[in-house]
C-alpha cells in the first residue's frame, strides 16, 4: 500500500512539474522573438515564473533567469544598434540549456529515467558556444 501510495504521489508532482514547464515554455519568448518589434508582455510571463519557481527545481529556474536576462540585453543591443544579433548563438544556447535543465528535472522525477550527473548540461552545448 506505501510504495503504491509514493508512487502515485510522485506521479502527481510529475504532472505539476510537466504542467508547469509547458505553460512557461508557451509563453516565455522564443530566441527568434528577439527581433520582434513587440514587447514580451512582461506582467504576464511574471504570473509564469511564479508557478515556475513553485515547482521547478534551483538549476532550472537559474537557466531560465539566465536566458531571461540575455533575452533582454540582446533585445536592448538591437534596439540600440549595437549589434544586429545574427552572429550571436549565445541566446540560443543558453534557450537550449534552460530546455534541457527543464527535461532534466523532469527526468530526474520518472521511474523510467536515466540517471545523469548535472554537469551533463554544459557537456551537451560545449560545441555550440
Amino acid at each position: 500500500f506505501m510504495i503504491g501510495k509514493v508512487f502515485s504521489r510522485s506521479e502527481k508532482i510529475l504532472d505539476q512539474k510537466k504542467d508547469a514547464y509547458a505553460a512557461f515554455l508557451s509563453h516565455c519568448p522564443a530566441p527568434y522573438e528577439v527581433f520582434s518589434e513587440e514587447p514580451v508582455n512582461q506582467i504576464e510571463m511574471q504570473r509564469y515564473v511564479g508557478v515556475l519557481s513553485l515547482y521547478g527545481a534551483a538549476d532550472s529556474l537559474q537557466r531560465a533567469s539566465d536566458y531571461l536576462l540575455e533575452f533582454v540585453e540582446m533585445q536592448e543591443a538591437i534596439e540600440t544598434g549595437e549589434t544586429n544579433g545574427h552572429e550571436d548563438r549565445s541566446l540560443m544556447t543558453s534557450y537550449n540549456r534552460m530546455v534541457l535543465a527543464m527535461r532534466a528535472d523532469i527526468m530526474t522525477w520518472s521511474i523510467f529515467a536515466v540517471k545523469r550527473g548535472s554537469g551533463d548540461l554544459d557537456q551537451e552545448t560545449k560545441g555550440s558556444d
